[in-house]
């Protein structure tokens, strides 16, 4: 009874251990906290052109977001968000625009128009992490950059969820802004509303 009870401890904090991260699930706010090397999966490593991209250009309003769920302790189901928005004034805005174009990888195929926004995936991550042989694609696991000329507005998301297994593509295409509204709306609808002078 002893050895059962010492078997079934163990067992318990073995998994207490290995689950730390997920039962918890986080949030880091403000463009002040953003960090290239905070994030799981890599999402904030080629989310900016460049570490000093937010020291580059002067803007006007900036806000970021980070977020993991997790489903418990007995499901590896999770997902994590990332998004940093800039408005800049329109000169700068300009530059910094030519500046995202001439110095990320972006994809030739995956852009997508919705309202005033283009967005397109950065595949800097799935190249990078291609190489590796990671499970890594739109819309699963993702980076994407966006701008908006009536806003002077800048977007750069990145996006992971375990439990998109063979999404079909254009169908998630075509579901684009559901999918903004769903993981994105509290930062897309402020931005609209409150970073427009």
């Amino acid at each position: 009874m002893k050895k059962l009870t010492m078997i079934v401890v163990c067992c318990v904090l073995l998994l207490s251990l290995c689950s730390c991260k997920f039962i918890r699930d986080y949030s880091v706010r403000g463009v002040e906290n953003f960090d290239a090397e905070y994030s799981d999966f890599e999402l904030n490593v080629c989310l900016l052109p460049t570490e000093d991209f937010l020291e580059r250009y002067e803007y006007i309003n900036a806000d970021y977001r980070y977020s993991a769920e997790n489903a418990g302790v007995l499901s590896l189901d999770e997902s994590h968000e990332s998004i940093v928005m800039i408005q800049y004034e329109d000169d700068v805005y300009l530059q910094a625009k030519q500046y995202c174009l001439d110095n990320m990888e972006l994809s030739d195929s995956n852009i997508i128009p919705y309202g005033d926004y283009i967005f397109f995936e950065n595949i800097e991550l799935a190249v990078g992490l291609g190489k590796y042989g990671s499970p890594i694609g739109f819309p699963r696991w993702f980076n994407m950059f966006a701008y908006n000329d009536t806003l002077r507005q800048l977007v750069f998301i990145g996006y992971y969820d375990s439990t998109f297994y063979d999404v079909d593509i254009v169908e998630f295409q075509k579901q684009w802004g559901s999918f903004l509204q769903e993981h994105f709306g509290e930062v897309y609808i402020l931005s609209k509303y409150m970073m427009n002078p």
